[in-house]
């Protein structure tokens, strides 16, 4: 999948400077501008990058640009510059990164709490999506519990994805199921290493 990026650029200040035309000799006749160049992904404005500086008199409509402006010219930029601050609206990309950062880890966080809310409160039938060390997926079901321990019938024909695992349920059908028994603390254990991704009831 391509991802657009590019940079663009924006008008942040254009200022009338006290300076001679350097083609025509006119005062307070040249404007000085400057763009800030910025990245952008998805069209979405993400980090400010270089300002350009643009110079024309409005007299003889000489222009000049960048190292090509007279040293009196870029003295003018490098005060402007400093000044020229790049719009808010260009670290939208930046801000919607650590928007969505955050949303994700008050979510994580729910998750977590509300899967050791089934653990500290197990019962039989509860069924535990796993992530399993090939980087799948593996369903557990709680076929007892005495005291701490929580006895598991664990599904071994795990999936690449989650919403395959809807057809393991029916357990007793399953030539793939092995018996093992689990203590609470490890299941908050593996709740805690993110190993656990969902608990139904």
């Amino acid at each position: 999948m391509h991802i657009p990026i590019g940079t663009r650029k924006t008008r942040i200040l254009s200022e009338l400077i006290y300076e001679n035309c350097t083609n025509c000799g006119k005062y307070n006749t040249v404007t000085m501008t400057i763009d800030q160049e910025y990245l952008h992904v998805l069209w979405i404005p993400a980090l400010p990058l270089r300002k350009f500086c643009n110079t024309q008199c409005s007299h003889c409509n000489n222009t000049s640009a960048g190292k090509e402006m007279p040293s009196n010219y870029q003295n003018y930029f490098e005060s402007l510059k400093s000044n020229a601050k790049a719009p808010y609206w260009i670290y939208t990309g930046v801000i919607l990164i650590a928007l969505g950062a955050i949303l994700i880890t008050i979510n994580d966080s729910k998750r977590h709490s509300n899967i050791e809310q089934y653990i500290n409160s197990v019962q039989k039938g509860d069924f535990y999506i796993m992530r399993v060390n090939t980087g799948k997926y593996s369903l557990y079901k709680v076929d007892a519990v005495a005291g701490d321990t929580v006895y598991m019938k664990i599904n071994t024909n795990s999936k690449s994805k989650i919403s395959e695992l809807e057809g393991l349920k029916k357990m007793d059908e399953d030539s793939n199921i092995i018996d093992e028994s689990i203590l609470k603390g490890k299941l908050l254990e593996f709740n805690s290493e993110n190993k656990i991704v969902e608990v139904s009831r």
